[in-house]
């Protein structure tokens, strides 16, 4: 995504509703592309982790519970950036935030930010630049998801699975008597 003028910025609205300025957070990467992109990052990491590995330990369902659980985990990151950038008041005396950042569309793919002008037309470079930074840092988390699902699963599914399978390699041994006389 790039901005470069106040006419780049993409609005939307859900029904009969005005429309606001919004960032496109739709997931478009496969599991494929995130787990190439994790690969390039991670070429140290164990080789038995592949693409297919993931596919016959983990259900449709489980992946999509995964989905589903980081893309809430990273919707904070964007409504903390938005807050950051916008609100210098993280925690008003009613400690309720005045940035909010919620979704529309038919699922969700559509950031917009409440709290803020939303007239781009009166907006000064300074704002332009704060919906900028908002907008580069929220379709780079969406861009980042797929990454996150694999990452999540190295760690939390396979190399549970991988230690599991180094006791069961070496059933005579009682845990932490490795390389001990027994």
């Amino acid at each position: 995504m790039l901005l470069k003028t106040k006419s780049d910025i993409e609005f939307h609205s859900d029904g009969f509703r005005p429309s606001h300025p919004a960032v496109n957070v739709k997931v478009y990467d496969s599991l494929t592309n995130g787990y190439k992109k994790w690969r390039e990052s991670n070429p140290d990491e164990n080789p038995r982790f592949t693409q297919d590995w993931i596919e016959e330990a983990l259900m449709e369902a489980e992946l999509g519970d995964l989905f589903w659980s980081i893309c809430q985990f990273r919707w904070e990151d964007i409504e903390n950036e938005a807050r950051e950038i916008w609100d210098s008041r993280q925690y008003p005396p009613n400690n309720k935030h005045t940035i909010n950042v919620y979704s529309e569309g038919r699922s969700g793919g559509w950031a917009v930010v409440s709290g803020i002008n939303d007239d781009v037309d009166s907006w000064d470079a300074i704002e332009f630049n704060k919906w900028r930074r908002f907008a580069k840092f929220a379709r780079a988390t969406a861009d980042g998801i797929m990454w996150d699902v694999v990452d999540s699963i190295y760690y939390n599914e396979f190399e549970v699975w991988r230690d599991e399978q180094s006791e069961l390699a070496a059933p005579n041994h009682p845990e932490g008597s490795y390389g001990q006389a027994t």
